[in-house]
């Protein structure tokens, strides 16, 4: 029996084409005045994967001051050259920690199983008696109105075919660049000021040579100066250089940490995976080498930190989508910056227009 999409084509070849979805909130100014906006941008997953990383592959969908990340979800538009078929289908759906638990419907991270993906954590003993449940329910029919329930349930959750929990991938971005490595540069910049070496740091800093770090320069004085706000491009090159600098600055344990950071930052920066059985249990396996080691530095850490839990998840993404790569947001969040220069005047438009 023919495929009832053959007959719905007309006999033209149909593609199915697998589609990134990245939904973030930005300001819609280039000032630093914070002009909040949601928006939508797409990459075709089918593409290679050096390919994904060019800012040219991300196509803007839409956007709007007003409405919210699941109602700009509901929509998407796809253009190809050729009189073909096209079957879109979303593939995952990328972003960073905060908007991920907003598509989940999810609390975030500070709430008692803090971990979208499985059943980490546990209840409180006083938020399950009979006396709060009742008043969240009184709380939630309030809050109906008398207004139906599906017109409030998050169309993600029953979209078929779509496993939302499953389908917002940990992003390296900002778990591990933004997460991990800034915390071990937070604790490693105390420890070096506190010995009044980071002089010395700054010099070997300045001295290392930078070949195959894909980097023109560090921006070593940056760096130094403004310890504080790093962004991802810097955690990045620091990862793969750290070992080399501090390696008679600070104790043994942190500099075991820093050599692992390099090694999983080499890891998840992959583009092909040739084996991949063997390339997710070196990774798993270099994982749980980081986790020890940070569990020694401060065991408090892997509690009061989830984006340490969040690192078990990423070998099961990478065997279900590929590399980690493709599932990170470093290309999504450059090209904001083309959005916030082509958004005029986004403030008069009214509540059901959107930026198109």
């Amino acid at each position: 029996m023919p495929n009832p999409l053959c007959k719905k084509s007309g006999g033209r070849l149909v593609l199915s084409v697998p589609l990134i979805i990245f939904i973030d909130d930005v300001s819609g100014n280039v000032s630093k005045q914070w002009n909040k906006h949601h928006i939508v941008y797409m990459s075709n997953a089918a593409m290679p994967h050096q390919m994904l990383e060019k800012e040219f592959c991300v196509r803007f969908v839409s956007s709007s001051p007003h409405a919210s990340p699941l109602e700009l979800a509901k929509a998407w538009d796809c253009k190809y050259e050729e009189e073909i078929m096209l079957v879109p289908y979303g593939l995952f759906k990328a972003g960073d920690n905060q908007m991920q638990a907003e598509e989940c419907s999810h609390s975030g991270l500070k709430c008692n199983m803090f971990c979208r993906t499985c059943y980490v954590g546990g209840t409180m003993v006083e938020k399950s008696t009979d006396e709060v449940c009742a008043t969240l329910e009184k709380e939630f029919e309030e809050l109906l109105c008398g207004q139906p329930l599906e017109e409030f349930i998050n169309p993600l959750l029953g979209m078929p075919g779509v496993n939302i929990h499953r389908g917002t991938l940990t992003e390296i971005l900002h778990t591990v660049l933004l997460g991990i490595v800034k915390y071990f540069w937070g604790q490693t910049v105390f420890i070096l000021e506190k010995a009044h070496l980071l002089d010395t740091f700054q010099t070997r800093l300045e001295s290392i040579s930078t070949n195959g770090l894909h980097a023109l320069t560090l921006g070593v004085e940056y760096i130094c100066h403004y310890k504080g706000s790093l962004i991802g491009k810097h955690f990045k090159s620091l990862a793969q250089v750290m070992p080399y600098i501090i390696y008679d600055l600070v104790p043994k344990m942190v500099l075991n940490g820093w050599t692992v950071i390099g090694e999983v930052v080499v890891l998840l920066w992959h583009t092909k995976i040739n084996d991949l059985e063997t390339y997710l249990a070196e990774l798993s396996l270099t994982i749980e080498d980081l986790l020890t080691i940070s569990a020694q530095c401060a065991p408090s850490i892997l509690i009061s930190k989830a984006k340490f839990h969040f690192l078990l998840h990423i070998p099961m993404y990478i065997h279900r989508f590929g590399p980690a790569i493709l599932f990170s947001t470093e290309h999504f969040e450059s090209f904001n910056h083309v959005f916030c220069l082509t958004c005029i005047h986004s403030n008069s438009c009214c509540n059901w227009r959107f930026l198109v």
